[in-house]
């Protein structure tokens, strides 16, 4: 089960990251992996975890491009309609950042979905068969994207 995303509604963040990436599909990826703080139409607080005392990591400091942050801040108040502030920080971990990000937890769910996948495989009478009757080995069970 994926950790939970403290502070932010998961789905409007997935739906804010689709605007961003219609301009700027690279910049999504690195959003995917902010932790989020807040997500409302009054605030969207991100947080990125530091690269070491004093230093951004090489994600924040993408995300805090003028730029970047001008499209953020665009797709957000799109989405919500509402005139959204946005925030990226990075450092001490923020009260209310206690949550995976969106990576982490897509990761888990291919994991989850993988794990299912290869029960279901190796419970099957046929494979059971063959296993058996070769002696053969369940190496991989490959599923096809999740991603639409």
């Amino acid at each position: 089960m994926a950790p939970p995303v403290g502070g932010g509604d998961v789905q409007a963040f997935r739906a804010i990251l689709d605007r961003v990436a219609a301009v700027r599909p690279a910049l999504k990826a690195v959003l995917e992996h902010a932790t989020l703080v807040e997500v409302s139409p009054r605030r969207l607080s991100l947080w990125f975890e530091s690269s070491g005392p004093g230093g951004d990591s090489f994600l924040a400091t993408q995300a805090r491009e003028e730029n970047a942050l001008a499209l953020l801040g665009d797709a957000a108040r799109a989405h919500f309609g509402a005139d959204t502030e946005v925030r990226v920080d990075s450092g001490p971990r923020p009260p209310g950042a206690t949550g995976a990000t969106l990576a982490a937890i897509d990761a888990e769910t291919r994991r989850v979905a993988s794990d299912q996948a290869r029960q279901a495989v190796e419970k099957h009478p046929l494979v059971a068969a063959a296993v058996r009757l070769f002696g053969a080995e369940l190496r991989e069970v490959r599923l096809p994207s999740l991603e639409e």
